[in-house]
């Protein structure tokens, strides 16, 4: 469940995209197994209706899995008309369709553990065309990161995990790879673009559904506050864990509920960052950094970036981008074989032309 902590200077005017988790579960009557929305969003660009509400997110499940209708209404133990209502609701938000009469289908991915089996499988040849690109660009990068202030005075270490996933392969290349290879907007629902999917979390499994890795945003006191990781929403990051143990965990600062807070916190946090070191924190902000995991044993799970640091990622993710573009465009006909055998290959509300007359909505 590694992490990284990133807390990023606004100043002036910046175009913010958070790129994370809807905090959705639902929980079948008879498997017991836990679905989770997943969304990769823009500014205002999100689901118009609570799918977390009313149930919405297990009956997509369950949509998925072609259970009947009237089993459903059983399951949950509704009427007609309250059946009726979700299904109106989630056909207005663009989220279901009704693919031929009496057969309602989800309009994005729902995926079990048995989807991602059978449909889904991780290529290893892929995996090491992968390994072999980035080690080869990687001498580069790594001299150019030297001179970005906020990483040029840690280990390369320290910031590794986030350069390689996340700047060469995840958030920093999303924009690029739907502008190259896609060539359109993020799929349009009720007037709003975004992915969506709804995945299974196995009973037991702490890390969020697969394992997959993504990012979680808040702006607080005028520092964009960003989460990377598998964990992001479990309670103990920045941007999920509650006041009341943000309090616990921090008896010396301000309540939460002060609006001191977050900038006495942030004070604290940019100090230890900046400094690059464990030892700078005091016992008592080193306890509470242990509980929100920015302090592992020694090492230091936080980075404080200027924003003209972010814009130098931007320039190495952008200059990475093309060798990227370029290994999916070698493999778009194993992408596009396994998509068309996919139950999803029926549910795309739009399409495109310029990656195999495919728009891929596999979410983060």
């Amino acid at each position: 469940m590694s992490r990284l902590i990133l807390i990023r200077a606004l100043r002036g005017v910046f175009s913010l995209v958070l790129i994370g988790s809807a905090a959705l579960t639902a929980q079948t009557a008879q498997s017991h197994t836990t679905y989770v929305g997943k969304m990769i969003s823009s500014g205002r660009n999100y689901p118009t209706v609570d799918i977390n509400q009313d149930g919405l997110v297990e009956l997509c499940a369950e949509l998925h899995q072609r259970v009947a209708l009237l089993s459903i209404r059983e399951r949950h133990g509704w009427s007609e008309t309250d059946l009726a209502s979700r299904l109106e609701r989630l056909k207005h938000a663009g989220l279901v369709k009704e693919a031929s009469p009496g057969l309602f289908l989800p309009t994005f991915m729902v995926i079990s553990k048995g989807d991602a089996a059978r449909y889904l499988p991780v290529s290893h040849d892929l995996v090491q065309q992968t390994t072999t690109l980035i080690a080869k660009c990687l001498p580069a990068i790594r001299k150019e990161i030297q001179s970005i202030p906020g990483l040029r005075e840690r280990l390369y270490s320290d910031y590794s995990f986030l350069l390689l996933s996340d700047v060469l392969l995840d958030n920093w290349q999303i924009n690029n790879v739907e502008q190259s290879l896609l060539g359109s907007e993020r799929p349009l629902r009720d007037g709003n673009h975004y992915y969506f999917a709804i995945m299974e979390v196995p009973a037991g499994q702490s890390s969020e559904a697969f394992g997959l890795y993504g990012n979680g945003g808040s702006i607080q006191s005028g520092n964009e506050i960003d989460v990377y990781g598998n964990d992001r929403y479990s309670g103990h990051t920045l941007v999920s864990a509650s006041d009341a143990d943000l309090a616990s965990w921090f008896p010396g600062l301000p309540n939460p509920a002060d609006k001191n807070f977050w900038s006495v916190l942030i004070s604290r946090l940019t100090a230890v960052g900046r400094v690059g070191k464990v030892s700078t924190a005091n016992s008592e902000m080193r306890t509470g950094m242990e509980k929100l995991d920015l302090i592992d044993g020694d090492k230091l799970d936080l980075l404080v970036l200027p924003r003209s640091s972010v814009h130098d990622l931007d320039r190495i993710a952008n200059s990475f981008a093309p060798c990227l573009e370029n290994l999916l465009r070698l493999n778009e006909p194993t992408l596009k074989a396994a998509y068309e055998a996919s139950p999803y290959r029926t549910r795309q509300v739009s399409m495109n032309t310029s990656f195999g007359g495919i728009t891929f909505s596999t979410p983060k």
